[in-house]
């Protein structure tokens, strides 16, 4: 497993006493997000970055005094966090800390402009698709900002793009910081371990997650995904019907759910009510599809977006393809990658709020190969 060697904890430890992120993942029975202080400074028990400055900025941006635990921990976290050097300020003049303030001054002034830099780096690596330096430059950005979208967007690229083993710690950062709902969030992080097919991982969760009944789809999906893994498909049916969470679940969640029951009947061979849900799975996701009407109204507003005119370019060796999902684009794209002088990527962000190249070609290996086009020998 990629998890630590630390053993799980089942509830936040007393101070001093610190634990990994993965080690919290035992928490998630229990988890809930946090309403007071003592909840908040439970949380900085996590021994990370992130989770620790959502904890303790939660706490400053309501307190009018700073002392003890909370002093302690919020200036070791102004070591390497801008946001929470802001928020400690004015407690600190409060409270007459003229000695501290200096400490903060003087290691804002060693930070100058680090967030502008940051932003710089971000929209390079955006240009490049250098996806682990986007996760990790958009965590940074909120240790520096403060900005709950920079989780949110770290835990977005993570998932769809990192390696699930990378994702992982991004993924959690996301669960124990709250910028989503929980049940939503361990949904997230259970359904890229069963793509991954991350067994032995998606069964620590989905066992430390079972206690907690505020997150009943979660719990519900982790114990029938066991159960269809184990080939105990009746089991596994019987846990979707019986728990209720099938039929008041939503979407995405409904037609995974009708998804999982018809791949039970189809591997027990009861191949005519596997149809049926497999039927209930695809009516489940016309829901969320929109009408005609609405989908070229969105198109026909796009083309009214006032686009600057893009600077000449002399390259006709590389191309971007686009098309509607389900259309067949990976499959050209993995027929075009099969070719010995073709260089693809897979679906890039850099054309997302930014008028740039759709990326760059920084190792030889690719600068010898045309991008997305065949060069003659």
């Amino acid at each position: 497993m990629i998890l630590d060697d630390k053993p799980l904890v089942p509830d936040f430890p007393q101070a001093p006493i610190d634990i990994s992120i993965f080690q919290a993942i035992g928490i998630m029975g229990v988890l809930k997000a946090p309403k007071d202080v003592p909840g908040l400074m439970d949380h900085c028990r996590i021994d990370d970055p992130v989770v620790r400055v959502w904890a303790l900025s939660s706490i400053l941006l309501s307190s009018q005094r700073v002392e003890g635990e909370l002093l302690e921990a919020s200036m070791q976290a102004a070591h390497y966090s801008t946001y929470i050097r802001n928020l400690l300020v004015p407690p600190l003049l409060k409270g007459l800390r003229f000695d501290l303030i200096h400490l903060i001054q003087n290691l804002e002034s060693k930070a100058s402009d680090e967030t502008g830099k940051l932003n710089g780096f971000l929209s390079q690596a955006m240009i490049s698709n250098d996806y682990q330096a986007q996760v990790t430059l958009h965590e940074k950005l909120y240790l520096h900002t403060g900005n709950l979208k920079h989780i949110s967007q770290a835990r977005v690229v993570a998932s769809m793009r990192l390696n699930w083993k990378s994702a992982l710690v991004h993924l959690l950062r996301g669960i124990f910081t709250h910028v989503e709902p929980l049940q939503s969030s361990t949904i997230g992080l259970l359904r890229m371990l069963e793509a991954e097919d991350a067994r032995a991982e998606f069964k620590v969760i989905a066992q430390a997650i079972y206690p907690n009944k505020d997150i009943l789809e979660a719990v519900v999906y982790g114990a029938a995904q066991l159960q269809y893994w184990d080939k105990n498909f009746d089991r596994a049916i019987q846990i979707l019907e019986d728990s209720g969470a099938q039929a008041l679940a939503k979407q995405p969640m409904a037609a995974r759910f009708n998804n999982l029951i018809a791949n039970c009947y189809e591997k027990m061979g009861r191949f005519q009510e596997a149809a049926e849900w497999y039927q209930k799975q695809n009516d489940a996701l016309k829901k969320d599809m929109p009408r005609p009407q609405q989908f070229s109204a969105r198109i026909e507003s796009r083309a009214l977006l006032n686009v600057p005119e893009l600077p000449r370019d002399d390259k006709d060796n590389y191309f971007v393809m686009t098309g509607f999902t389900r259309s067949g684009t990976t499959l050209l794209e993995n027929v075009l990658a099969s070719h010995p002088q073709v260089v693809t990527c897979e679906e890039t962000l850099s054309l997302t709020g930014r008028w740039t190249p759709p990326f760059t070609c920084t190792s030889p290996r690719t600068r010898r190969k045309r991008i997305l086009g065949c060069a003659p020998s």
